[in-house]
């Protein structure tokens, strides 16, 4: 059982020089602190959980994991990726197969804005660049009267800025006759935005 506390003490060196966690939450257990058995037999012996949170979540495919840690993408993503290779490339798929939180995680991987669009049981994903979807006034009403409506897109970034609507957003919006739309960056975090 103490080796179970050592072990648990190297579990949190090696987080810490990973920066997975920073000192200032690594005194969960000092030195000179004590835990009775009755401690570990509430929450198991680290041999015995097999460590199931890494099991479980690997972080594979979450936006933030991919930006912070480099984990890959899931593979429902990473084959959307391979459908959209480049600026301007566009796909149409079924609408239960992509959602903002995969074009979330795609932007993390990339560093390029993507913008979805929904019709019925289909979406179409364009790939822009790191500025922007190119996506103009025409393209836009076409989509329109084709009808589809505009989901959201992303914008690369983590602070609050590129959370930002520019004016370009907001005259595509207008297109589409549409009140709101969203905006997700690098981690997954999304804002709503109007045409004013």
């Amino acid at each position: 059982m103490w080796d179970s506390i050592k072990q648990f003490k190297n579990l949190l060196q090696s987080l810490e020089e990973n920066d997975i966690i920073n000192e200032d939450d690594n005194n969960l257990i000092d030195e000179d602190d004590s835990l009775e058995e009755d401690d570990l037999t509430a929450v198991g012996s680290i041999e015995s959980i097999n460590f199931p949170i890494e099991q479980r979540n690997t972080g594979k495919g979450q936006p933030s994991a991919i930006l912070h840690m480099g984990r890959p993408l899931n593979n429902r993503q990473q084959k959307l990726l391979e459908q959209l290779p480049y600026y301007r490339s566009e796909v149409i798929v079924s609408k239960n197969s992509v959602n903002m939180k995969d074009l979330s995680a795609l932007t993390a991987y990339t560093g390029d804005e993507f913008a979805l669009f929904t019709k019925g049981n289909e979406r179409l994903v364009v790939r822009g660049n790191s500025f922007m979807v190119d996506i103009g006034i025409e393209q836009a009403m076409e989509l329109n009267s084709q009808g589809y409506k505009w989901s959201g897109h992303t914008h690369p970034g983590i602070d609050e800025n590129c959370l930002m609507a520019s004016q370009g957003d907001k005259e595509i919006l207008r297109c589409f006759r549409q009140d709101i739309s969203y905006i997700y960056n690098s981690l997954g975090a999304r804002v709503e935005f109007g045409k004013e």
